[in-house]
């Protein structure tokens, strides 16, 4: 998964399928595990075509992790299967989602409440 610094507060992570997906999310959680400063994070949801339990599990935990150290985070790219289940789990509520990177970027930097 590249992640890229959009900006010294912001990171755009592009992830993929699995069985990428599993560990780009872990590996990103550590990453902000570690980091002296907590940045936002904008996950786009482009290549990715299906989540499974354990995908949704490290999803909580990137989110955990933000909202402890200040950070926010927003979806973009969501495909409409995973749309659904963000709804069906009621998850929608948790994660913000936008229609695009460009989208995300300026809902981080106009808002500062994501459904925190």
């Amino acid at each position: 998964m590249p992640i890229v610094e959009w900006s010294e507060q912001v990171l755009v992570a592009d992830l993929l399928n699995e069985p990428m997906l599993s560990d780009d999310l872990m590996a990103l959680a550590e990453r902000l595990e570690s980091s002296d400063r907590c940045p936002d994070v904008v996950l786009n949801f482009l290549a990715v075509g299906f989540l499974n339990s354990s995908n949704i599990s490290q999803l909580l935990r990137v989110r955990e992790v933000l909202r402890t150290g200040g950070g926010r985070l927003c979806l973009c790219s969501v495909n409409p299967s995973i749309a659904s289940v963000f709804e069906v789990t009621h998850l929608d509520r948790l994660f913000h989602q936008e229609a695009d990177t460009a989208s995300a970027l300026a809902a981080l930097q106009m808002a500062t409440d994501l459904g925190d």
